[in-house]
């Protein structure tokens, strides 16, 4: 080996066996902290997922019901009044094809319009006079097809309050007394029948400059927003006419354990009455 007079030599060689092995552990420790969040995320990834379905289940359950609880009291009510559900569910089916309204919106306004006492061409012009109407002139907040509802709530109940939901504000009273003086009449002197009539004249005078507004609407950016809106509420109905011939297979006997618990802890609740000598009623 060479030696070095008067000369320091040191030596800059590094050993990286400590480092390595250390980087080593630091990436592997990492790595199963990389895989064990990524499981966590996507355990409650599907817990997230799970409870969204069922709560879209619930939902779609519920809007199923009201669907079929809206349809059938109004084939009731055209039954029971001598009306043609099949002429009132072929206008329904026409007037929501534009995507905005719910189904079930326009059955409970139309079953309004027939319990009121309008006939069938009374309701279809004014159901359509309701719906340009609110397009444009409805209250803030609500959708085109609850603000049709409420109004027709409204006529049926004599409620100018909620008539003016679509937009119409003339009060329904003022509406009568036009009318009852275009004929030469009082108010308190009108029928059912020539109110009903003042109500449709109104509507149909204020309403009518609305024409074609929401066949319009449906070309614009706002009106594409209450298609979603409806279509997402009829899939809902459609998730719940799944769920429900099934719920209807499992009720009964979730009934049958239910009743048997009950009478069970009914009978313990005795024993421990007797045993303990208590006195607490079952």
């Amino acid at each position: 080996m060479a030696s070095y007079a008067g000369e320091v030599r040191i030596k800059t060689a590094l050993d990286t066996t400590g480092i390595n092995a250390g980087t080593k552990q630091i990436t592997s420790a990492l790595a199963n902290i990389g895989a064990m969040a990524g499981k966590l995320l996507g355990a409650v990834g599907i817990t997230v997922g799970i409870a969204a379905l069922a709560r879209l289940g619930k939902e779609g359950v519920k809007a199923a019901m009201q669907m079929e609880s809206a349809q059938k009291s109004l084939q009731f009510l055209t039954n029971a009044t001598g009306r043609s559900f099949q002429t009132a569910n072929n206008f329904v089916q026409e007037f929501i094809s534009d995507g905005l309204v719910p189904a079930a919106d326009a059955y409970e306004a139309y079953k309004n319009m027939v319990a009121r006492g309008y006939d069938t061409s009374q309701i279809e012009q004014m159901l359509n006079v309701m719906k340009d109407s609110a397009v444009y002139g409805r209250q803030a907040g609500i959708e085109i097809g609850e603000a049709i509802v409420k109004t027709s709530q409204g006529l049926r109940m004599e409620n100018s309050i909620l008539t003016d939901s679509v937009g119409i504000q003339k009060n329904v009273a003022k509406m009568w007394d036009e009318y009852a003086k275009s004929i030469g009449t009082t108010t308190n002197r009108l029928t059912d029948a020539k109110k009903r009539q003042a109500e449709f004249n109104g509507f149909m005078a204020e309403g009518g400059v609305y024409a074609g507004a929401a066949a319009q609407y449906t070309q614009s950016y706002a009106g594409r927003v209450s298609q979603l809106s409806a279509a997402f509420n009829e899939l809902k109905v459609a998730i719940g006419n799944g769920l429900i011939p099934i719920l209807n297979a499992i009720i009964p006997s979730l009934i049958t354990v239910i009743n048997f618990f009950t009478i069970l802890f009914n009978i313990i609740g005795r024993l421990v009455n007797l045993l303990f000598g208590t006195n607490v009623s079952m």
